[in-house]
């Protein structure tokens, strides 16, 4: 049941932080896209 819960959670946790990313990258200006993949890659 534990196990359950664990994995529940880690979907639900993903889903929502890839709608979360999904909705700031359709809200953001083109022109911040390069700056952000810049900081995304580490460059």
């Amino acid at each position: 049941m534990t196990l359950a819960w664990i994995v529940a959670a880690s979907l639900a946790g993903g889903l929502l932080s890839v709608g979360l990313a999904a909705a700031f990258a359709l809200t953001v200006r083109a022109a911040w896209v390069p700056m952000l993949v810049s900081f995304a890659i580490g460059a």
